[in-house]
């Protein structure tokens, strides 16, 4: 009889850790949130165009494959009841991907394109301000995640454009996970 009462004591208490989660296999879980993505439309000096949807405080980077030339546009929104867009040009330091200097700020409307100096001079559209839902998925324990946003890249001719949500070139596009 008290080997019976040992094992229903085991059993209530394996349960027990059960129901607490002690033993439940780890699972991913997402969390929705909301972020500001800015379009952007730009035209460069050879007429090729390109539009990307960037997210928070992404940026849009294109490279000139003939030169080498890379540059970024990042995006912060002044108004967006009134659609203004503060868009920051940068160039790379050193020729590599690893840091930017800013070139110049300008403050663009919706639909109100402005030029920049850099690249030739390169024509800047907001074409819309958006509310979108992004997921953020957590890591099972033990897993190592990048630190680098994820990104997507076009490269049409000479030209790359990546972002962190959506690219859209002449000859093809693509998205992120973080984008619909």
């Amino acid at each position: 009889m008290n080997v019976l009462k040992r094992i229903q004591a085991g059993l209530a208490s394996a349960l027990l850790l059960l129901a607490s989660g002690v033993f439940m296999p780890a699972v991913k879980a997402s969390v929705s949130t909301k972020e500001t993505a800015t379009v952007v439309k730009l035209t460069l000096p050879g007429g090729q165009w390109i539009e990307a949807r960037v997210i928070g405080e992404g940026f849009l980077k294109i490279k000139n494959d003939a030169t080498g030339q890379i540059i970024g546009f990042s995006m912060q929104v002044l108004d967006s009841k009134n659609g203004i867009v503060r868009v920051q040009s940068l160039e790379s330091n050193d020729g590599t991907e690893g840091s930017f200097r800013v070139v110049e700020s300008l403050d663009v409307s919706l639909k109100t394109p402005k030029t920049t100096s850099v690249m030739q001079a390169i024509n800047v559209e907001v074409v819309a301000i958006v509310e979108q839902l992004t997921e953020a998925k957590s890591k099972e324990p033990g897993e190592v995640g990048s630190l680098r946003p994820p990104e997507c890249c076009v490269t049409c001719g000479e030209i790359t454009a990546c972002a962190n949500c959506r690219v859209t070139m002449s000859c093809g596009s693509c998205h992120t996970e973080l984008c619909p």
